[in-house]
């Protein structure tokens, strides 16, 4: 994968889970002094890791938690970091924007304030600070914005690029899991955030339906078209490449035995095969219920450990309604 791709994945997890924000204190002169931050808390070490090796920062571990890591970077690292990823941040790319200006003011004025506090230092002008909080007022305020009505413009942006940054909007803000209705059993890949601009860049490669949940939106696939996503996106997932491949083997269950069906195979499944399935449906739910995805959006299968998985006889798990708005994958 080369370094745009894992920029691009970055860009997908900031979007998600990741933060731009300043933090905020009164110097010695009782003006407000103000730094750029960024950061992002995951249960993974390996996405932290990863972000660390691509943009300038720090990384630890949350003392108390068994997982629980932070990657964090602040003043001009934090602004160089932004740099490397706004080309693929869509929800996040607002503040990103405003936060390299306002760190870029303040590096430029640096010198010639530098003093400040001190005896024969002026102070900044009040014209500047005001700019300052506006800025950083700006900021705040983004954190509720919602790019409905705006377009998408991948320009520039390669296929891998948006596939990789699509992995990372799974990794961060989806959910993968295999869910039930009466006997029924269907992979399911839904995304769940406020903004929607992300969601969009997902939809127009993988199609899907998407629903207003109050203040949050959520996209969703569903059955094959679901799966088919998830072969697309395996080799660019990491927090969620196991719940991927395990959807994917029970997708291919399901094709394989109502092709079996279809030319006569006696319809009743094997009692192997309704336990492998049991098994694939309890794996996938014990790793969405897994400490390491407590905080992920999405419906999970709700069965206790003891509850027995129920797996019909029938040739087509799933719901065999068309999704609106659904296509197979673009590319």
């Amino acid at each position: 994968m080369g370094i745009g791709s894992q920029l691009a994945y970055a860009a997908g997890i900031w979007d998600g889970d990741g933060c731009v924000f300043c933090s905020e204190r009164e110097n010695v002169s009782g003006q407000n002094s103000y730094v750029v931050r960024m950061s992002i808390n995951l249960d993974s070490k390996k996405v932290i890791e990863k972000l660390n090796g691509l943009l300038a920062g720090n990384m630890g571990k949350f003392s108390g938690r068994k997982d629980g890591w932070y990657f964090a970077s602040s003043s001009i690292k934090a602004a160089e970091s932004l740099k490397r990823i706004i080309p693929f941040l869509l929800a996040k790319k607002p503040q990103a924007e405003i936060a390299i200006n306002l760190q870029r003011e303040m590096t430029e004025s640096r010198n010639k304030f530098r003093t400040i506090g001190k005896e024969g230092a002026s102070p900044v002008p009040e014209v500047i600070m005001k700019n300052r909080k506006m800025m950083v007022d700006k900021i705040y305020q983004l954190k509720e914005f919602n790019s409905a009505g705006f377009e998408l413009d991948e320009a520039g942006i390669s296929k891998e690029e948006l596939l990789s940054y699509c992995a990372g909007l799974v990794d961060s803000d989806g959910c993968i899991s295999i869910v039930s209705s009466g006997k029924m059993h269907t992979p399911l890949v839904q995304i769940k955030m406020g903004d929607l601009l992300p969601m969009l860049r997902f939809s127009s490669i993988f199609g899907g339906s998407f629903y207003d949940d109050g203040n949050m939106n959520t996209l969703r696939l569903k059955g094959s078209k679901s799966v088919e996503c998830l072969r697309v996106l395996l080799p660019y997932l990491i927090i969620k490449r196991e719940q991927a491949d395990l959807a994917i083997l029970f997708q291919n269950s399901i094709d394989l035995w109502k092709k079996r069906f279809s030319s006569g195979y006696p319809k009743v499944l094997p009692q192997e095969v309704k336990e492998k399935r049991r098994g694939l449906i309890a794996r996938v739910r014990d790793l969405n219920q897994a400490k390491n995805n407590r905080y992920r959006a999405g419906a999970e299968t709700k069965l206790s450990q003891s509850e027995e998985i129920p797996i019909s006889d029938s040739p087509i798990y799933g719901d065999d309604k068309p999704i609106a708005n659904e296509s197979s994958v673009r590319l």
